[in-house]
């Protein structure tokens, strides 16, 4: 079962990679620019006792905002909806 949904998806992004070609240097220009936001966090680079030491965006952004209330106002909560 694994195996097949495997090749499923193998063949998905094959043919998603072809539709998509003529946009190859653009996406690789925007991959390159994604940076990882949760490092300065997780190497302690910026640290703060509240975190408790999770540094997931959940976690964290009511330490750093709190007046921000927009997690409880959003439909999906623990993953469902």
């Amino acid at each position: 079962m694994k195996q097949a949904l495997k090749t499923k998806q193998s063949v998905f992004y094959a043919a998603v990679f072809v539709e998509l070609s003529h946009l190859k240097n653009e996406i690789e220009n925007r991959i390159s620019g994604i940076k990882d936001l949760q490092v300065p966090f997780t190497e302690h680079l910026y640290y703060y006792h509240h975190f408790a030491g999770k540094f997931s965006l959940k976690n964290i952004l009511h330490v750093l905002c709190p007046d921000f209330s927009g997690y409880e106002n959003l439909k999906i909560q623990n993953g469902t909806m």
